[in-house]
């Protein structure tokens, strides 16, 4: 387990933790800037090992509450994908809404059109990418895999959100490019 200390070693939190790439990764979000922290590694037994810890800034769209807002001149408005939308898991923590637990990026956009497509590629060396889109940050609509969506019936001027995950071959975070179209 991670265990954080302020610097009195007044005990703070445990760091939930899952295994990506066989590597154990711990996330925790409320770090203060300017703070200092300590750690305690400890795996459950009396031995000894080497460990690494790493920390990293978060992308700033890594929860649904902060998703990245799409513009509406992001819309391809023709069956061509003219306009792209460029993103990056890359630093995203997992996102624990069921079914899906992933790492994981964040998109909203305001429905045009009651009728809209989406589709994803991975980019800059990534293997796969998918994604899911939501009424809210909860209510599942669809799944966006490698034949897209389309997603009929939706409500004009109101805002939904797009989940994203992207993984490179070896199964880290990696990057992708998403084309909206918006059809009338």
């Amino acid at each position: 387990t991670l265990k954080i200390f302020n610097p009195a070693c007044d005990f703070i939190s445990y760091i939930g933790y899952d295994y990506y790439n066989s590597v154990q990764r711990a996330y925790y979000n409320n770090f203060t800037i300017g703070n200092e922290y300590k750690f305690e590694v400890n795996n459950g037994f009396p031995t000894e090992g080497d460990y690494q810890i790493c920390i990293t800034e978060t992308s700033p769209n890594d929860e649904c509450t902060s998703g990245t807002i799409i513009p509406t001149a992001s819309f391809n408005t023709t069956c061509n994908c003219d306009v792209m939308v460029s993103g990056s898991c890359v630093g995203a923590t997992p996102s624990n809404i069921s079914p899906y637990i992933w790492h994981d990026v964040w998109y909203s956009f305001v429905a045009t059109t009651a009728t809209m497509t989406f589709a994803l590629s991975p980019t800059n060396g990534s293997s796969s990418v998918t994604g899911i889109v939501y009424s809210d940050c909860s209510t599942y609509l669809g799944f966006i895999g490698s034949s897209g969506l389309t997603l009929n019936n939706l409500v004009i001027g109101n805002e939904y959100s797009i989940r994203i995950k992207a993984n490179n071959s070896d199964g880290n975070p990696g990057d992708f490019e998403m084309c909206i179209r918006a059809l009338t």
